[in-house]
């Protein structure tokens, strides 16, 4: 079922968010088609996870170990630590994957929203026998499957365009029913996207909830750029760093960069703050990585 709602942004949208990100920047009101995934696809979806399980369950034991805080090794701590990434890329469970560290308390006070772009370049083959939109599918899989390990609220959203209108798929929200996460399986591609329009809203999702620590993470392959807005590609950048620079005031934003050409786009929007990968098997180490340092700032 559709429905209508409207994103909070500043005046005449596009000129202000090109021009600086600002206090007011969620003021007045844009369309946008919001959507609620269906189709689940429970067979593909186990699928994919019993692929990648070794890898996820990794995975999980590392973000334990970064937001739990495991105390039987904080005694031992002395100069911070770093992640023991050979032990990590083998894909087996080891007890000495972290090595010693301290972290502030309530690290996994936190709440996680992946945002997806469903764009029609996310139909490009990656080289490697899969598209984007399905690495892109992967890759929430496993995060999401890791994340939910920890009782880590996730809300998960796909962005495309309608027209003038942003669209919004939603694939699990933060109290969907479990059986939501399965119409993952079937994230594709569609139009085109809105990357600062659904970030300001994702951020505005993520700034309602009562999770001390908040993290955003854009996983798209490209420039935004929305042919119906009348920005150019370079102008959807500019808005695009204008909205992250915004949504930092009360979020943490990390850009997954996938088969993306020109690197230098996301060190535009996104600072340092992006990981680059081809498939999801390539997310592991450096999502880890990028965690820590992360969490090492709160």
């Amino acid at each position: 079922q559709q429905v209508e709602t409207q994103i909070q942004i500043s005046e005449a949208a596009e000129h202000v968010l090109i021009a600086k990100a600002r206090e007011d920047l969620l003021e007045d009101s844009l369309d946008v088609i919001n959507q609620k995934a269906s189709n689940p696809n429970e067979e593909r979806y186990n699928h994919i996870v019993n692929t990648y399980s070794s890898r996820i369950a990794t995975l999980t034991s590392e973000l334990r170990k970064i937001f739990m805080n495991d105390k039987s090794r904080v005694k031992n701590a002395q100069h911070g630590s770093r992640i023991n990434t050979k032990r990590l890329v083998d894909g087996k469970l080891h007890s000495n994957i972290m090595w010693q560290r301290t972290f502030p308390k309530e690290l996994d006070n936190m709440a996680v929203y992946l945002l997806i772009d469903k764009s029609g370049s996310m139909r490009r083959n990656n080289g490697k026998g899969k598209c984007n939109d399905q690495c892109a599918a992967e890759t929430a899989i496993c995060l999401y499957e890791a994340l939910k390990a920890l009782r880590i609220p996730v809300y998960i959203t796909g962005f495309t365009t309608r027209g003038s209108k942003a669209l919004h798929m939603h694939y699990v929200t933060w109290n969907s029913p479990v059986g939501d996460k399965y119409t993952l399986a079937n994230f594709a591609a569609d139009d085109c996207n809105y990357d600062f329009y659904s970030i300001m809203e994702a951020t505005r999702v993520l700034k309602k909830h009562h999770a001390k620590h908040k993290l955003l993470i854009v996983i798209s392959d490209g420039a935004p750029c929305n042919p119906y807005s009348g920005l150019s590609s370079m102008d959807g950048v500019q808005a695009t760093a204008a909205a992250i620079k915004q949504a930092r005031k009360t979020t943490d934003v990390l850009g997954v960069a996938l088969n993306c050409f020109d690197t230098n786009v996301y060190s535009e929007m996104y600072g340092k703050d992006y990981i680059t990968v081809s498939t999801a098997n390539d997310m592991f180490v450096p999502i880890a990585e990028t965690l820590q340092k992360i969490v090492k700032s709160w």
